[in-house]
């Protein structure tokens, strides 16, 4: 069941709970594509290993 809500009809404190979703790696190089994000910290696997998160974001 959908539950249409706007943002004005938010209320402080609201929660939404949805459902769990995996990022792949076809979720990142989309949203690079699609926002011009090309950053190394989201499409360099290799340099995001010499960091402390050690993987992409």
């Amino acid at each position: 069941m959908i539950n249409s809500v706007y943002y004005e009809q938010y209320e402080l404190g609201a929660e939404r709970h949805t459902g769990g979703r995996t990022i792949t790696e076809t979720d990142i190089i989309m949203h690079a594509g699609q926002t011009g994000d090309f950053y190394p910290h989201h499409m360099d696997a290799e340099w995001c290993k010499t960091q402390p998160f050690g993987q992409r974001m």
